[in-house]
């Protein structure tokens, strides 16, 4: 999807989906469909095409073009919120790096290294 296939429609029919937050967010109150990592991720229909709410959210506002490598971040670690300045893209491989490096500084994943560790 190209910024320049959304029209004024879809970014109203879109953002009636959205309950905004105090910290910002923008929680999804639309569909959510299964992900192939057993996530659940929120999604939106234009024309009949589903696409994941955060991605048509990058694309509908900020004018993003998103290649098949990039991968949407939460800067706010919020999976539901689809607020534009809240989300980033990173490269599959970065986003992959960023959240094991964020589980091994987690408690749990502090305590599981301990456990590993002889």
């Amino acid at each position: 999807m190209r910024p320049e296939d959304i029209t004024d429609r879809d970014r109203d029919r879109f953002m009636r989906l959205v309950l905004p937050f105090i910290d910002g967010c923008l929680l999804w109150q639309g569909a959510f469909s299964g992900g192939r990592d057993g996530f659940t991720y929120p999604v939106f229909s234009v024309r009949s095409i589903k696409v994941y709410a955060h991605r048509f959210s990058l694309v509908a506002f900020r004018g993003l073009i998103i290649k098949p490598h990039d991968h949407v971040h939460h800067h706010c670690r919020d999976s539901q919120c689809v607020a534009w300045d809240h989300l980033g893209l990173l490269h599959k491989q970065d986003h992959a790096r960023h959240h094991c490096a964020e589980f091994e500084r987690s408690a749990v994943g502090r305590f599981i290294n301990s456990r590993l560790k002889p």
